[in-house]
């Protein structure tokens, strides 16, 4: 789980709250036609911004080592360059090595309090209740515990469906696209859900 914990994080954000994450960089146009751009990362209350150049983020995420030229593709580098800072001040430079966690992602992007834990089955589905108004991000379990998701992957919850008595999950998978899934099939390859500690909570930029 590499970076996935925090890209599926910034598909939930992004879907939901757009203008507050456009409001979280604080250069011109996110950036887009500069060559750095900062961004604002928020936990505990605390708020710090981190400066991103456009060489760090395409050394980093190989992406070209150039201006963006407006073409707006580089604003998750300038998150996850971010979020890398923030985590080697903490002393876990190896984060996107080693996996981070959905809801400090979920914190560090929107400043709310959040809880990441596994629930039983009925608990499961009532969370995914709130996809659509609230971010809803799983992870899955380890390598040789999964039969239908990726193994050690996160998944945004973009909403559920019950048709003919038959549940149903869409999750997106911020590396690839979006499924519609048969509930029963995924639950027991589910290790946990990432949410806000009050459901009904929205973010706010400090």
């Amino acid at each position: 789980m590499p970076d996935c914990w925090l890209d599926a994080v910034m598909v939930a954000v992004v879907d939901l709250y757009p203008e507050f994450l456009r409001n979280r960089f604080l250069t011109a146009d996110g950036g887009l036609y500069h060559d750095r751009a900062s961004f604002i990362l928020t936990k505990d209350n605390e708020k710090k911004i981190y400066e991103v150049t456009y060489l760090d983020a395409a050394q980093a995420s190989k992406l070209p080592a150039q201006n963006s030229d407006g073409s707006g593709f580089w604003w998750p580098a300038v998150i996850e360059n971010a979020v890398q800072m923030y985590f080697t001040e903490k002393g876990n430079a190896d984060v996107f090595k080693s996996g981070g966690w959905v809801k400090d992602s979920l914190e560090l992007l929107t400043g709310v309090p959040s809880d990441q834990w596994m629930f039983d089955k009925e608990g499961t589905w009532q969370h995914m209740e709130k996809a659509g108004d609230t971010p809803i991000v799983i992870t899955t379990k380890p390598e040789g515990q999964t039969k239908n998701l990726i193994s050690f992957h996160a998944y945004t919850v973009n909403g559920r469906q019950e048709v003919n008595g038959v549940r149903y999950v869409i999750l997106r998978n911020p590396w690839h696209d979006t499924q519609r899934l048969k509930f029963d099939d995924i639950f027991d390859d589910i290790s946990s859900i990432g949410h806000f500690k009050d459901l009904n909570a929205k973010p706010t930029n400090l």
